[in-house]
């Protein structure tokens, strides 16, 4: 999740794009690139190219002109908090944009009973994630344990074991983390040891890895 003058970025399976909170007036605008080709066709995940990407221009996001505080960008779909409350669009066929539809959608949708108390958001590869009311909750696709709540959510489902205390949260391809009362948790895919517990086994709840409180940021595969 970024804030204000910031921009968030993914680079999900090839697929890159940013998206960007434009102020003084809260509106809230997203620019896309061309995935880098790699130097390396082995490599995984793929390094990025010498040569520089196209960027195509930003673009205002309908129906968000003022109001918006911050965004997060997963790897089809986009969120933002517009006035306390969550909107997000894009691709929502495994659930990813929380309105229950299960469908794309082109201009922003309100994820459904996010209308107020939002504090954080969260955007996986397939799936989001967000802070409301001091809780954790994710919801989309769940195929490696990646919302925590053991089973995919078409809306906002309550985390296992975090349901106060939260004050961070991150998503990536396929798992989560995040911290509550000072303890840094981890949930989702574990194959390269991204769950940083010394085990490569997922985990459909979440896993303590550290105690301290701290910001951190999560990565494709770490």
């Amino acid at each position: 999740m970024i804030g204000p003058d910031s921009e968030a970025g993914s680079n999900f399976g090839g697929v890159a794009f940013a998206a960007a909170v434009l102020e003084p007036a809260g509106a809230a605008a997203v620019l896309a690139a061309p995935p880098p080709e790699s130097d390396d066709p082995e490599s995984d995940p793929p390094h990025a190219a010498s040569s520089a990407a196209i960027e195509i221009p930003p673009v205002a996001v309908k129906n968000i002109a003022s109001g918006a505080t911050s965004i997060a960008a997963g790897g089809f779909h986009t969120c933002a908090i517009v006035n306390g409350g969550a909107q997000c669009w894009g691709s929502g066929y495994t659930g990813d944009l929380g309105d229950g539809l299960f469908s794309n959608s082109s201009v922003p949708v309100t994820v459904s009973g996010w209308t107020s108390n939002v504090q954080a958001l969260a955007g996986g590869f397939d799936y989001t994630c967000g802070i409301r009311g001091d809780a954790a909750y994710c919801w989309g696709d769940n195929t490696f344990g990646q919302t925590g709540t053991g089973m995919a959510q078409g809306t906002p489902a309550a985390v296992t074991g975090l349901n106060m205390g939260v004050t961070s949260i991150a998503g990536s391809n396929s798992h989560s983390c995040a911290i509550s009362g000072g303890f840094l948790s981890c949930w989702g895919t574990d194959n390269f040891g991204e769950l940083a517990d010394g085990r490569t086994v997922y985990a459909d709840t979440p896993r303590i890895v550290i105690q301290g409180d701290a910001i951190f940021a999560s990565g494709f595969e770490n």
